[in-house]
C-alpha cells in the first residue's frame, strides 16, 4: 500500500509462526514452575495451565503442518478450501470458532 493510503481489513496479514507459539509454550513452563514452587498460592486464579498447554501444542501442530505436507494435520487441511484453512486451523488447533470467539 503506498504512503498515504488507506488499507482496508481484508488486506491485513497476521503472521503467526511455531516460533510465537513456541515462545507461549515456552511462557506456560515457565507458569507450571511457579505453581510447582508454591501451591499453596493460585497466582493465576483458577486458570487450568495444563489445559492451555494441551492448546497451544496442538496450536503449533496446527501452524507447523502449513510447512510440512506429510504430517497428520497437513493431510487433514488438504481436504479444506484455502479460503477457510485459516478458520479450520483455529478450529481444530485451539478449539476456537464462530460459537465461542
Amino acid at each position: 500500500v503506498p504512503d498515504g493510503a488507506q488499507k482496508d481489513d481484508e488486506d491485513m496479514e497476521l503472521m503467526l509462526t511455531t516460533t510465537d507459539i513456541g515462545d507461549c509454550i515456552k511462557a506456560i513452563a515457565v507458569a507450571k514452575q511457579i505453581i510447582e514452587a508454591d501451591q499453596s498460592q493460585d497466582p493465576f486464579h483458577g486458570i487450568d495451565i495444563e489445559q492451555w498447554q494441551s492448546i497451544f501444542e496442538d496450536f503449533e501442530k496446527y501452524i507447523a503442518a502449513l510447512g510440512d505436507p506429510s504430517s497428520t494435520e497437513a493431510e487433514e487441511l488438504q481436504q479444506i478450501n484455502n479460503h477457510d484453512k485459516v478458520y479450520a486451523i483455529f478450529d481444530r488447533g485451539m478449539d476456537v470458532n464462530d460459537c465461542n470467539a
